[in-house]
């Protein structure tokens, strides 16, 4: 290597690297505004990372005082993560009134779901984009949140809305094993959902078509390859579960009505019973009170565009002595 150029490779790769250069008399290789600029570089790029490490402590850390001085005190945590769509959104009251049970345990719930999300793609509705589940930054949440060796419950649902998308079982596929792998990291117990099947196949071909042109106008699926993709990526599902030792879900056909891919309010319970471990099968759950219902609707993920517009969103959305809920 030419030695008049490692030590700018070195400068350029370890900025911090610049002041053990000058005290070895390396500069003698180098212009001295080259040094003034590497070094204004290299300072640049520390106040960035430090700037950048406030913002994401700051972030986690805003929550009502009351909540705030609670959790200062390191209670035993319950973490919980839910990965969806609409039915999750739907299902958000039931989820958040089952996470703020008092236990010995405080619960953080972690959602990142959306009316039309995507695993692999960003997703648009209404003006309102949303990027991908392996995208979304919930996952630098939960490496800064949870340690490694903690306790991680977790849920992967609602894996058809790609298949409208025109995404094929493969892929879809691919971006389940990789959200199951990134859960690896900690002892996860996982509990995965297959598709409604039960409920696509009673359907006749002209209501999918109508449902279909309501939820995803700009979708060109057929009513017979819908269901082919949607067979087989049940079977990817439970290969998956199978290999990661998940609790595999199979939606009852009772759990739907005219639509066909959204869980009735009236078997709510019943289902999210089986398929989140916040929400139990008995005792009933307090009701949310209109406050809280209004606090719940004006809650808003960390990311999400309007046009070209990006909007932040401080995380916990909402919070108190028992329970933490983020959005993503």
């Amino acid at each position: 290597m030419n030695s008049s150029l490692w030590p700018m490779r070195l400068v350029m790769h370890r900025p911090e690297a610049f002041l053990c250069l000058e005290s070895h008399n390396v500069d003698r290789h180098v212009s001295g505004a080259f040094h003034l600029f590497e070094l204004r570089h290299a300072v640049e790029i520390e106040e960035q990372q430090r700037t950048r490490l406030f913002e994401l402590r700051s972030s986690f850390s805003i929550l009502p005082a009351r909540a705030w001085s609670s959790w200062e005190e390191e209670p035993l945590v319950r973490n919980v993560v839910v990965f969806g769509a609409s039915n999750v959104s739907m299902a958000l009251p039931l989820l958040w009134s089952g996470a703020r049970q008092e236990s010995d345990e405080a619960t953080r719930l972690i959602v990142v779901a959306g009316h039309g999300r995507s695993y692999g793609l960003p997703s648009t509705l209404l003006g309102r984009t949303l990027p991908s589940i392996l995208q979304s930054n919930c996952w630098e949440t939960l490496e800064y949140l949870v340690p490694k060796d903690a306790r991680l419950e977790a849920v992967i649902t609602d894996v058809g809305n790609d298949i409208l998308y025109g995404v094929s079982a493969s892929v879809i596929g691919c971006w389940i094993k990789e959200c199951v792998d990134r859960l690896q990291r900690w002892r996860v117990r996982l509990t995965m959902t297959e598709l409604p099947m039960a409920s696509l196949t009673r359907m006749s071909q002209a209501r999918f078509t109508l449902f279909r042109t309501m939820l995803f106008p700009k979708s060109t699926l057929r009513y017979h390859d819908a269901l082919g993709i949607g067979g087989a990526v049940n079977s990817i599902v439970r290969s998956i579960a199978g290999e990661a030792n998940a609790k595999l879900v199979a939606p009852s056909s009772d759990w739907y009505g005219v639509d066909p891919i959204h869980i009735r309010r009236n078997q709510r319970r019943s289902a999210w019973s089986q398929i989140c471990p916040v929400v139990p099968e008995e005792p009933p759950l307090p009701p949310l009170t209109p406050g809280d219902c209004w606090q719940l609707w004006r809650s808003k993920p960390a990311t999400r565009w309007r046009g070209k517009r990006q909007y932040e969103h401080a995380q916990p959305a909402l919070g108190d002595r028992v329970a933490e809920l983020w959005l993503y």
